[in-house]
């Protein structure tokens, strides 16, 4: 039944917040005393398209508490647009007032939050995703990996981590298949990209994360970068796509698994401006997906990774590494997956 209050219950030690459930398309806000703070904050956006009993994806956004970039309702406000258009419910919780969202009480809050999301609205919770700016990316790898089995997928903006930020070996080891978005702008001063970006990158693919990244040219700390909505969109498009392969399990499906790897044409082709590749394999193996023009420069690493065996696809926007667009021509792609190599051919139409 719809409800169009809201009311924030703290009740007994597994703090599961209650609440009426609001109706869609609704902006709320709230906060609570929790643990050592007398009023922590959060906001949800409740998309205009949401039925009650349809399971709804959600994404848990972090962000700083900060002067410039505001509370969980200006983070909230600001996603608004791209939880609007791919229909997913948003909910952001505030960081401390040391302007961190990692801290042990940062992180219980976050996880009352979701607990009690789920408990309010129907979510589908094989697709829930966790998105952070600035130190809500940092957050994003400590928080995400500690609850690496909540979510389906990891998109980081301009992370200010230092390297691997401690995360330790436990939290990497769980990176192992997990789909993860990392973009960072090429001028960014305030977590440089030489040591919140390529480090921790480079880790997560060594580690046996699906990884996907994107260098933002002419971009310094900020989420109010050109084509905002559009490239988080796109992100967010390929974690659920990606993770909707890993669902796939070989014992469930195992029709799927060729004997030897498979590289399928692209699909449409020619194409402007995204094309679908495909491919699989019949045993976990050693990935590399490339796209390169016709002089044989490599223009873009897809994918660098152990992945599992069974069917995998990944969108090409006709972006480069640099995140520059490639001109219209013949592309060839190529697939290395241990010691098997295949290439074909697509034509890219602006």
């Amino acid at each position: 039944m719809k409800k169009s209050y809201l009311t924030l219950l703290l009740v007994l030690p597994g703090f599961l917040l209650s609440n009426g459930s609001a109706s869609s398309q609704e902006k709320i806000d709230g906060s609570f005393a929790f643990q050592t703070e007398p009023m922590k904050q959060y906001s949800l956006y409740i998309p205009s398209n949401y039925v009650e009993g349809t399971p709804n994806q959600l994404v848990l956004a972090l962000h700083p508490l900060h002067v410039v970039w505001g509370n969980a309702g200006t983070w909230r406000d600001i996603l608004t647009d791209f939880a609007e258009a791919n229909n997913l419910i948003l909910a952001a919780p505030d960081g401390g007032a040391n302007g961190r969202i990692d801290d042990p009480i940062d992180k219980a809050f976050m996880t009352v939050l979701l607990d009690s999301v789920e408990s309010w609205y129907t979510i589908d919770t094989n697709k829930e995703f966790i998105l952070g700016f600035s130190w809500g990316g940092r957050a994003t790898y400590s928080y995400g990996l500690e609850n690496h089995n909540r979510f389906a997928g990891f998109l980081t903006i301009g992370s200010f981590i230092n390297g691997t930020g401690g995360l330790g070996e436990a939290l990497l080891t769980n990176a192992l298949n997990q789909p993860f978005y990392i973009m960072h702008g090429d001028q960014d001063n305030t977590a440089p990209i030489a040591t919140s970006f390529f480090p921790i990158r480079d880790e997560l693919i060594n580690r046996g994360a699906i990884v996907e990244s994107l260098i933002l040219q002419g971009v310094g700390h900020t989420i109010d970068f050109p084509n905002r909505d559009e490239i988080i969109t796109t992100a967010y498009h390929w974690l659920d796509s990606v993770s909707t392969n890993i669902a796939v399990s070989v014992e469930n499906s195992p029709e799927l698994i060729p004997e030897t790897p498979q590289l399928v044409q692209n699909y449409p082709n020619p194409f402007n401006p995204e094309t679908k590749i495909t491919y699989n394999l019949p045993n976990a193996s050693d990935v590399e997906l490339s796209i390169y023009n016709v002089t044989g420069q490599k223009i873009r690493s897809l994918i660098k990774a152990r992945q599992f065996a069974g069917n995998h696809d990944v969108n090409w926007n006709g972006l480069n590494d640099s995140g520059f667009q490639v001109s219209s021509g013949i592309y060839f792609y190529t697939l290395r997956a241990d010691r098997f190599v295949e290439v074909k051919k697509m034509l890219l139409v602006r």
